[in-house]
């Protein structure tokens, strides 16, 4: 996974990534890094969000919260919403 070149479209919008959760369970999850669709107060602060190379923090669209994931669990991403067919 390219993660500058996905915090740099989640920081434009909404993206969906694909991944594994801990428990080995898939998931599909809308997320961004952008203030536009961020509840409250938010600046992206990369050297914050660097603290621990192998999760992403981001914000769940559906969820309306902070969600992370293991980057190496990632299966693929895609900028925009879930399309019907992977969802």
């Amino acid at each position: 996974m390219n993660l500058d070149k996905f915090t740099e479209s989640a920081r434009k919008g909404v993206v969906t990534v694909n991944f594994t959760k801990v428990n080995g369970d898939k998931r599909t999850m809308p997320c961004t890094l952008s203030s536009d669709y961020i509840e409250g107060e938010y600046v992206y602060d990369e050297a914050k969000e660097k603290q621990n190379e192998k999760v992403q923090s981001v914000w769940c669209v559906d969820a309306q919260g902070w969600r992370s994931f293991r980057i190496e669990n990632v299966i693929d991403w895609y900028e925009g919403y879930p399309n019907e067919e992977t969802a």
